[in-house]
């Protein structure tokens, strides 16, 4: 059954339990007032929120945007029990408040809209009547919120600490360099242009001389060649200073071609030579050959060491 604003009807004085939703609402924060017969509270304790969610006689308990109500357990002096909301930010203004109570089986719904600037409205309250209790659907708004609603029922408003305002601490000024000119002469003065910066060099150590980074790739090449080079040169020189050595002392001496022995005459171009002769002068072209051969092999061997040796660190080639 729905009660009109203004409405009202009687109860059975049993338990009630309310259930406010909200359409387009700015919150609801709910607050249940116990009045007395002038219309006020007693005290803070008779005010029940979130701050305080069930009174002293246990007969009021709030629970998000629910109450539960029990009129027969309700202190003798409270006359009238009223069920107040209030925006958590904004107004109303546009808001349809629906309020659902269950006394036992029998439902009503009371509708509270028409808002403007109000921020706290008073949705219904219960109250004494010829020895019973009745509901009211009250549907009235405050513009200026909780306020307005503690001074009307004689609530004390909870009060913000005062925090003193920290004194104004002046600006500090810097104490001007020797040589400060004054601000009007600085403006006075046309603007120059910033110098180009030019970057300075970092300074090398005592003795050495700058060169450039070397290509990494085209230096471990070079080593590459070279260490062939070496190998093949050890290879190749050392195997004819070997074949040199190896026909020094031997029985066999040439002869423009031919092999000769100890009882032959070797003429070649019309020099006659004897066997022990054209021997000494073998044996010295042999030696010859082992010497010379050997050096270009030690020379190789050292263009091989050369190639693999291990190169500088970065900082020592600056």
């Amino acid at each position: 059954m729905r009660i009109a604003r203004g409405g009202n009807i009687a109860l059975s004085g049993g338990r009630l339990q309310l259930r406010i939703s909200a359409e387009a609402s700015p919150g609801l924060e709910l607050s249940v007032l116990s009045l007395t017969a002038s219309g006020r509270v007693r005290d803070d304790s008779d005010l029940v929120g979130a701050a305080r969610p069930t009174s002293p006689d246990a007969a009021i308990t709030v629970t998000g945007t629910a109450v539960d109500l029990d009129p027969s357990r309700t202190d003798s002096a409270i006359e009238r029990i009223v069920i107040a909301t209030s925006a958590a930010h904004g107004t109303y203004a546009g808001a349809r408040l629906h309020t659902a109570v269950a006394d036992g089986a029998t439902g009503y719904e009371l509708v509270a809209d028409g808002m403007s600037t109000e921020t706290a409205v008073l949705l219904a309250e219960v109250y004494r009547h010829r020895g019973g209790w009745k509901l009211r659907n009250l549907g009235q708004g405050y513009s200026n919120g909780l306020t307005g609603l503690a001074t009307d029922f004689g609530i004390t408003p909870p009060q913000r600490p005062i925090v003193p305002p920290r004194p104004a601490v002046p600006p500090r000024r810097e104490a001007p360099s020797t040589g400060e000119r004054p601000a009007t002469a600085l403006a006075a003065r046309p603007a120059v242009p910033p110098r180009p910066v030019t970057p300075v060099p970092r300074p090398s150590a005592p003795g050495a001389t700058s060169t450039p980074a070397p290509d990494r790739a085209a230096e471990l090449g070079a080593r590459i060649v070279m260490g062939l080079i070496g190998v093949l040169g050890v290879l190749f020189f050392g195997w004819l200073s070997l074949c040199n050595y190896d026909s020094i002392g031997g029985s066999d001496v040439d002869c423009g071609g031919e092999t000769m022995t100890t009882s032959h005459v070797c003429v070649v171009d019309g020099n006659r030579k004897s066997y022990e002769e054209t021997k000494a002068a073998d044996d010295r072209a042999s030696w010859v050959g082992t010497i010379f051969f050997g050096v270009l092999a030690l020379g190789s061997a050292g263009i091989g060491l050369q190639a693999f040796k291990a190169a500088p660190p970065e900082s020592s080639r600056t």
